[in-house]
């Protein structure tokens, strides 16, 4: 940037700073931010995450048990399978940061008395035996009833989660669930399952092979995690608990314990948002980490989020990483809304979450809500600048909007020098490889030129030696 650029970038911010009243953001102690897990489920993304949940381990013991259907008798548990599983949990491990190690222990395939009808039957009961809380006709039920059936022939010492995988050649069955149970359920039904090894807290159930996603989504059931799925506002592929994707959100991990304290920032938004002034201004570390700022709202187990957000793209396609801005409810099923850039169509959204937004392209960006509107008005090599404006004070933000334009183009531009000395630097790079192999090329030509051949002989035979100095060797000479 030249100098009389820099000037008047710095002149218009203090006009900013001046006439449109930016309240900077204030942090907080994070108890403030920690929101309340909901009352009215097992798993939510709220504080504090239940001991009997995984996600509190360093090292979780998943058993795999595959049960064969009395009409389905050909059965196997494939390698194919059994490589699913372990891909699910190289992918949980991924997600963690290597903070959690996911050991898949197989079992032998059982054999049942049950069949795939019997399996259809759980399927179109599912929903009813939930409400009349009816275990006999319920997937809950037949985990528990299944699980007690091979007990003897299983030991449970140390599993974390039992995982019973179906043989159902049905069409019309489709269950994939995840039980977690309670030491002290408000409630039977969410007793744990006794074994003679103890009591397990934690259960899954598909009635046929699922598929990686799949077996890790219900996996992060039992680490803590709730639907997100469901909804208009969903967050689609940020979150695997939303879609087939391999990324969870930052705050999501917050909640597992493993995007660690020191990268979340807490506001208070009673305290420490005027709505008076036109923006309250905070900032982001722009350092590749996951980052979290938590906005407490005045409703109970409710907060705004903005995060820096990775979505992890499938194969080797890399990362791409946003500013994402969302409302959580713990009480909503799905609890969290999504938002998306101002005038954007709900259409949009999809498209929006599949850009990279942490990059020059994303300054001036506006995402709304429903009380705010949220503006990336900087991103440079060390921070994302935002400003959080009340709907209200949209009218006088104009200040604001002129600001983040002037650092877009500062941006853009810094981005393309960098670009042209990244391709500067490697055309460099490239001559000066080209001349070494030349150069090489050409030793190597003069090494040949000056060789010279020599005929060495012995009472038996000879031989042809070449080199710069040749010499015969032992028994031999020259001829």
């Amino acid at each position: 940037m030249n100098s009389k650029l820099k000037v008047f970038v710095a002149s218009l911010l203090c006009s900013v700073l001046l006439a449109t009243g930016i309240g900077p953001a204030t942090a907080n102690s994070l108890s403030e931010c920690r929101i309340a897990a909901s009352s009215h489920s097992m798993v939510s993304l709220g504080f504090p995450l239940p001991s009997e949940r995984m996600g509190n381990k360093g090292s979780v013991n998943v058993l795999i048990v595959p049960f064969r259907l009395v009409d389905v008798p050909s059965y196997t548990f494939t390698s194919f399978f059994k490589d699913d599983y372990l891909q699910a949990a190289r992918l949980i491990e991924e997600l963690s940061d290597g903070q959690v190690k996911v050991n898949m222990i197989f079992s032998d395939v059982l054999d049942v008395n049950y069949t795939s009808n019997d399996m259809v039957a759980l399927l179109v009961n599912q929903q009813d035996s939930w409400r009349t809380r009816d275990e006999s006709k319920s997937t809950w039920g037949f985990v528990r009833k299944l699980v007690a059936e091979i007990d003897t022939k299983l030991n449970f010492k140390g599993v974390d989660t039992v995982f019973l995988h179906g043989s159902s050649a049905a069409r019309g069955s489709h269950i994939a669930e995840a039980m977690m149970f309670s030491p002290n359920p408000t409630e039977p039904w969410f007793r744990p399952i006794s074994t003679a090894e103890g009591d397990i807290y934690n259960a899954i159930l598909v009635d046929k092979h699922q598929n990686v996603y799949t077996i890790a989504h219900e996996l992060m059931h039992n680490f803590g995690l709730t639907d997100l799925y469901g909804s208009l506002y969903s967050p689609e592929e940020l979150s695997l608990m939303a879609s087939n994707s391999p990324s969870l959100l930052s705050y999501e991990k917050w909640v597992l314990g493993w995007v660690p304290d020191s990268r979340v920032q807490c506001i208070v938004e009673s305290r420490d948002i005027d709505q008076t002034k036109v923006s309250t201004r905070m900032s982001l570390p722009n350092n590749g980490q996951d980052q979290i700022l938590v906005v407490r709202t005045s409703e109970d187990k409710t907060a705004l989020v903005i995060e820096t957000s990775k979505r992890v793209m499938a194969g080797s396609a890399g990362v791409e990483r946003h500013v994402a801005f969302y409302s959580l409810h713990n009480d909503y099923r799905p609890p969290i809304k999504l938002f998306t850039p101002a005038n954007s169509t709900v259409r949009d959204r999809i498209n929006y979450l599949r850009q990279d937004k942490i990059n020059p392209d994303a300054i001036g960006v506006r995402i709304e809500s429903d009380r705010y509107e949220l503006l990336i008005t900087d991103v440079t090599l060390s921070e994302i600048v935002l400003d959080l404006i009340p709907r209200s004070q949209l009218a006088n933000a104009q200040a604001l909007f002129s600001e983040a334009a002037i650092a877009k183009a500062r941006a853009t531009q810094e981005e393309k020098l960098l670009k042209a000395k990244a391709e500067a630097d490697a055309k460099a790079k490239a001559e000066a490889d080209a001349r070494s192999q030349s150069s090489e090329i050409l030793g190597k030509a003069a090494q040949r030129s000056n060789k010279k051949v020599i005929v060495c002989v012995n009472s038996k035979t000879s031989k042809r030696i070449s080199g710069i100095k040749p010499k015969c060797p032992s028994g031999f000479k020259k001829k």
